[in-house]
């Protein structure tokens, strides 16, 4: 509940214009790790542990490069936003045989096209940060295709990621590029995402599996 107040109030000072909204959006994901933890209470496996970690690490993305100096503030988001994906790679790798890359590869087709498209797209404009912006297209490719192995729910969830970071490039990188309300957009993207991916590590804990999820 409390992250839909934030959320909510968030949205509304991005559509208003108002200054405020920086505070909001460092406020967004805390209440989402915290659902997650308690939801999982007892049963803190590896995926729980690293979906937390990957949550923290979005969040220092969206809070910490607007400490920094204005030049910082880019390359900082896009190394914090980078851990994070990996740390959800690192929860879903050892459901990766159930994801499409084992079972449907044909699949990964559509994703490494789109993938492809975005670094060629933001490459031009990245300067020295391109090695950056390779990093994290692959990175960005390859947390939602492992997130097919957890559920349907982290599977449109990690679809979400891309979309939301695809805007968040090409509006880095492309001169000129602007959507109306594009930070309303980006930011609903994102959160949606987000609570796909929370809602999905959840249903995959709490689902009766003869699996037995790792505990170490």
């Amino acid at each position: 509940m409390l992250f839909v107040v934030v959320a909510a109030v968030h949205l509304v000072q991005l559509l208003l214009d108002l200054p405020t909204s920086g505070i909001t959006h460092a406020l967004l994901v805390p209440p989402l790790i915290a659902h997650l933890l308690l939801r999982t209470r007892g049963r803190h496996t590896p995926l729980v542990r690293w979906s937390a970690v990957a949550l923290g690490f979005g969040w220092l993305g969206d809070a910490v490069p607007v400490l920094l100096p204005a030049p910082a503030q880019l390359a900082s988001s896009i190394v914090l936003h980078a851990l994070g994906h990996l740390g959800w790679i690192v929860a879903f790798l050892p459901t990766w045989r159930r994801s499409i890359a084992s079972e449907r590869p044909p699949l990964l087709v559509p994703y490494a096209i789109g993938v492809v498209g975005l670094i060629g797209v933001c490459l031009p404009g990245s300067g020295r940060l391109w090695p950056l912006v390779v990093l994290y297209g692959v990175l960005l490719v390859t947390m939602p295709v492992l997130a097919t192995g957890i559920g349907i729910r982290a599977t449109w969830g990690g679809v979400g990621y891309v979309l939301a970071s695809g805007l968040i490039a090409w509006r880095a990188f492309l001169p000129g590029f602007q959507l109306p309300a594009d930070d309303a957009i980006i930011v609903a993207l994102y959160l949606v995402a987000l609570v796909l991916l929370v809602s999905g590590v959840v249903h995959r804990v709490e689902r009766p599996s003869r699996e037995v999820e790792p505990t170490g």
